[in-house]
């Protein structure tokens, strides 16, 4: 399975969000695009149609983390200890050494996570339904209602069965380390097999949320609430009549 496969399977998977691939790509609300599998492929934005965003922000900040079970073991040291586990981090530094037990393993930490969400979401949903009867809307279509954007996040994906990579936490740090140091100050000393190795990035926008135009009555123009995973789509879902019902958060 392809690297961006893995990625955004994962992610989707255990946090319950769509992952932007590649990671440091732009990304903002209103986006337009299709689906492959858990991929999102940008394409447009809601602008083009005359619609004006108005947004709102979460004030809290929260954390978010992940590295693939049994995938990823973690060696640390602590500020005036030396390693031999971690050999490219000086003495008088903090850091750790990532080692990947196999290929498309993701190591993931976002801090300062604040999410934006389409406000107007009821009038965001009457245009689709208009367009769609217009002719204007394609139905595999789906569009960015909510966004992460982290202060500071970590990415790291192997390539393949024994990649590393060692990083030096920057300030003083004499106690265990873990990903939230890594996602906030920290800089990459020394590498090996990476596909994907971001470090203490500022302002990416790593994760989100989509809406889709759906036919099922059962189905809603969503809220922003993480539930049960239910059965992840590999494309995006056919129509079953002429006519649309209702929009639905793309789960």
């Amino acid at each position: 399975m392809a690297a961006a496969d893995q990625y955004t399977n994962q992610l989707h998977d255990q946090l319950k969000y769509y992952a932007t691939w590649l990671p440091g790509s732009p990304i903002g609300l209103g986006t337009i695009g299709t689906m492959q599998g858990n991929q999102f492929i940008p394409q447009d934005d809601i602008a083009r149609f005359g619609f004006k965003v108005i947004a709102k922000r979460d004030r809290t900040a929260d954390a978010f983390e992940y590295s693939t079970k049994n995938g990823v073991e973690v060696d640390t040291k602590i500020a005036g200890s030396v390693s031999p586990d971690v050999p490219s981090v000086p003495r008088g530094r903090a850091g750790m050494k990532l080692r990947f037990k196999r290929g498309d393993a993701v190591w993931f930490a976002a801090s300062g996570c604040k999410m934006d969400r389409i406000d107007n979401q009821l009038e965001l949903a009457n245009l689709i339904k208009d367009l769609y009867k217009s002719g204007e809307w394609k139905k595999e279509w789906v569009v960015v209602t909510h966004l992460v954007k982290a202060a500071s996040a970590t990415v790291l994906l192997s390539a393949s069965r024994g990649a590393s990579a060692e990083l030096e936490v920057l300030g003083k740090a004499s106690t265990a380390l873990g990903k939230a140091e890594a996602s906030t100050r920290s800089t990459l000393k020394a590498d090996s097999s990476m596909a994907i190795k971001i470090v203490a990035e500022k302002g990416l926008t790593p994760l989100f949320r989509l809406t889709e135009l759906s036919d099922g009555w059962r189905e809603w123009f969503g809220n922003p609430v993480v539930g049960p995973k239910r059965a992840r789509r590999t494309s995006a879902k056919a129509a079953r009549g002429p006519e649309p019902k209702a929009l639905t958060r793309v789960p």
